[in-house]
């Protein structure tokens, strides 16, 4: 009566719908215990059970420990993580300018294709900040830009100008990390022009940022064995 209530006549259902509960339970992620179970037998009459036991499993757990099991082997390691006060808060702390790199290498908006190519070829840089002849930033070219050139067949007299980005995202001196973070994520880019009014005083990329984060959690890991 029961399993012709709920549509399940197989047993089988049952121990399967039970492991995706338990590894709910222990991971606290509902979705990826159905997609998991779901993935290991490819039978659509589990999705529902799946996601009614998966929920109920997910609220006992959180009401018996707020911590998953990932949560509690790291607290035995040492290793205690608070989302409270995560890397963000303390990337919210460091200004832009305390990071950039100064001064900044730019190309001229004037330069052929030819002749950027080659400023890439002898440098370890991924993209350049443009420069107009009044020295104020008008653009951006990436490694990206070169590939669209070679794929569109851009002929090498091109100038820079035609085909680099045009009015690239920046950041001020006293923007901090955080927020610069979040724009590196946001718009999929690897590098941000720091400006002081009108005038390009640096440049921060996420390598910088993926630095600074090391360094943390390496004097966080360093505080707690001494």
């Amino acid at each position: 009566m029961q399993s012709n209530l709920v549509g399940i006549e197989q047993p089988t259902i049952f121990a399967l719908a039970g492991m995706g509960a338990f590894f709910c339970a222990v991971s606290r992620a509902p979705i990826t215990a159905v997609v998991v179970i779901f993935e290991q037998t490819q039978d659509f009459r589990l999705v529902l059970p799946l996601m009614i036991v998966s929920i109920v499993a997910l609220l006992v757990a959180e009401k018996i420990d707020k911590k998953s099991l990932s949560d509690l082997v790291l607290d035995l390691k040492g290793l205690q993580l608070n989302k409270e006060t995560s890397a963000n808060d303390y990337l919210s702390n460091i200004r832009a300018d305390q990071v950039m790199h100064t001064p900044v290498e730019t190309l001229d908006f004037n330069l052929t294709l030819d002749e950027v190519k080659q400023k890439f070829s002898s440098s370890t840089h991924r993209g350049f900040p443009v420069l107009d002849s009044q020295g104020l930033l008008v653009g951006i070219v990436t490694q990206t830009d070169l590939v669209y050139t070679r794929k569109r067949q851009v002929p090498g007299n091109h100038l820079l100008k035609e085909f680099m980005t045009l009015h690239p995202m920046t950041v001020k001196t006293r923007d901090n990390l955080s927020e610069v973070l979040n724009l590196l994520h946001r718009y999929k880019i690897s590098r941000l022009p720091v400006m002081e009014g009108r005038h390009l005083v640096g440049i921060i990329t996420d390598t910088d940022i993926i630095k600074i984060e090391s360094e943390q959690l390496i004097g966080e890991t360093n505080s707690r064995t001494n």
